[in-house]
């Protein structure tokens, strides 16, 4: 996948908000880092997952943060990180379906991707489902 473009001003704005986004979780992690975190979790995804239901949530949350990112830049970067997720995020929706229920309690059902697992995945991760009622 091509790499986002931003310019110098740009990179600085996210590199900002990414810090203070990043304080209250207690590591640093660059946009590039969030980038291709969220795409090698689609892949993953796609090719079958075969970690827990607990990786499964923590991979998950990499969206959550880019999210919050984009609710704190300005317009013009909104929309280059929109244009940049919207095919990775169109691949995770096709790699996964939608679950009876969200995955955590906690998260909002507005974020669509708390309430989709895996088309593939492996046994821990069936399992995982089964017994929190998934599935």
């Amino acid at each position: 996948m091509d790499t986002l473009q931003l310019s110098s001003d740009e990179s600085q704005i996210v590199s900002t908000v990414l810090e203070v986004l990043m304080q209250k979780r207690k590591y640093k992690i660059s946009l590039d880092q969030l980038l291709g975190r969220w795409s090698n979790f689609v892949a993953h995804v796609e090719a079958g997952y075969n970690d827990s239901i607990y990786e499964y949530i923590n991979d998950l949350s990499t969206r959550d943060i880019l999210d919050e990112l984009i609710e704190e830049v300005p317009q013009p970067i909104k929309d280059k990180l929109d244009t940049y997720l919207q095919p990775l995020d169109e691949r995770f929706t096709n790699a996964t379906i939608t679950t009876e229920r969200i995955l955590l309690k906690e998260k909002a059902a507005n974020q669509a991707h708390w309430l989709r697992i895996p088309k593939i995945r492996g046994s821990e991760l069936e399992d995982d489902l089964r017994s929190e009622d998934l599935i």
